[in-house]
């Protein structure tokens, strides 16, 4: 497994607790606050270790090197969500409207990764250095967390 298949696979979780979060009511709000702390601490962890393990190598290539900086953009935009969306009680009734926004910005970031980032990540990085990069992408993440 590479660092583009682990990626994958935490945006698929992402995308799950995201779904999870959005069937809740305000009535949930022990659910919602559990969800949505764990959704916030995946997100900002693993975007870090993107933008430490993944992204340095991306920007060297100019192929890669948009992509890579509009990616960094979006992060920036999904944390400030993330905050903004924390300062709020999960009974607010801003909640659902404010998750909303957010969880089709997430979608949307991830979608754009999968497709166009991948694509270049692939172009640009041997397979050895994608499978190289896992490990890193791990253990950066658990010492973000």
């Amino acid at each position: 497994m590479d660092i583009l298949s682990e990626i994958k696979k935490e945006h698929e979780n992402f995308r799950k607790i995201a779904d999870e979060i959005s069937k809740t009511t305000s009535r949930a709000e022990k659910t919602r606050e559990k969800k949505f702390k764990k959704l916030k601490d995946d997100v900002k962890a693993h975007h870090e270790s993107e933008e430490y393990v993944l992204f340095p190598d991306l920007k060297n290539h100019t192929e890669s090197k948009e992509i890579t900086l509009e990616g960094i953009e979006e992060h920036k935009v999904i944390h400030y969500l993330l905050d903004e969306i924390d300062k709020i009680k999960t009974t607010d009734e801003t909640f659902s409207a404010k998750f909303s926004v957010f969880k089709e910005i997430l979608e949307h970031h991830m979608d754009e990764e999968e497709k166009d980032l991948f694509e270049k990540a692939r172009k640009v990085l041997s397979k050895d250095k994608l499978e190289e990069m896992k490990d890193s992408f791990e253990s950066k993440k658990t010492i973000e967390k």
